[in-house]
C-alpha cells in the first residue's frame, strides 16, 4: 500500500508499506504503481452508497438494469451480490491459481 498526505494542494507525506514484487522482495514506494482493481474497490462502494442513498440504485434488483449488455447466468445477479463478490462469477482462470500459490509462497520468503 502507498499513502500520500496533501495539505492546501501540497505533498507534505508519502509512504510505501508491503511488498511490491514478491519473487524479488522488492519493498512498496510511493512510487509504486498498483493494479486499479484493488484501488477501485472502495471508491466503487462508496459511489454505490451515494446512488443507493439517492434512491437512484436499487442494490436488490437484476444487475441487467443497468448494465443491460451483461449475459444472463441463467439466475438473478444483484448489484448487492456483486459488491459482495457473491454474485458468482469467477473472477480468475486455473494460470491465476498457480501465480496465487506463487504469490503465497512468495509472502513467506519476504517476510522473514
Amino acid at each position: 500500500m502507498s499513502v500520500a498526505v496533501a495539505v492546501d494542494g501540497k505533498l507534505v507525506w508519502t509512504e510505501g508499506f508491503g511488498v511490491a514484487e514478491l519473487e524479488q522482495c522488492v519493498p512498496v514506494t510511493p512510487k509504486t504503481k498498483f493494479r486499479i482493481g484493488n484501488t477501485s474497490k472502495p471508491l466503487t462502494s462508496a459511489a454505490v452508497a451515494l446512488l443507493h442513498d439517492q434512491k437512484r440504485l436499487d442494490l436488490d434488483a437484476p444487475i441487467q438494469r443497468y448494465v443491460p449488455d451483461f449475459s444472463d447466468k441463467g439466475h438473478i445477479i444483484t448489484t448487492r451480490q456483486l459488491l459482495g463478490h457473491l454474485g458468482g462469477i469467477r473472477g480468475y482462470t486455473h494460470a491465476d491459481e498457480g501465480r496465487r500459490t506463487m504469490a503465497h509462497e512468495s509472502r513467506a520468503r519476504c517476510a522473514h
